[in-house]
């Protein structure tokens, strides 16, 4: 998963792996991004959870996501925790659901400043 933080006026990119659980008969989706680090390399320790996700049957595929979760949690970042609260939302591709793609975005707290994350994705089983 590819994200860029903004905060303070400065734009970090970071890259996390992304880890999504789908149980299609209730209709929940659910999963975290663990492993984040930025382009220099730099570790961020903590976990992002996916939760209180939907899985949308009958979105419009042209027009809407079929599936959407919260993203929460806290990175540890070389000057401070950031506090995530996000939204990811996505579509399954494949005949088989055998990937998903979509975007991220929500605020980031962290330095005394509020800023915003925003992303996308793209991952396989």
């Amino acid at each position: 998963m590819g994200m860029t933080i903004t905060l303070n006026g400065d734009d970090t990119s970071l890259a996390g792996t992304l880890t999504l659980s789908a149980d299609f008969a209730g209709s929940l989706i659910s999963g975290d991004v663990r492993g984040v680090s930025d382009a220099g390399e730099h570790y961020y320790p903590g976990t992002l959870l996916i939760s209180a996700g939907a899985i949308y049957r009958g979105a419009d595929t042209a027009i809407d996501y079929t599936f959407t979760a919260d993203m929460n949690g806290t990175l540890q970042a070389p000057g401070g925790d950031l506090a995530v609260d996000g939204i990811i939302d996505g579509d399954f591709l494949g005949a088989s659901h055998q990937a998903v793609s979509g975007a991220v975005l929500g605020t980031v707290t962290g330095a005394g400043s509020i800023g915003i994350i925003f992303g996308d994705f793209l991952a396989q089983q």
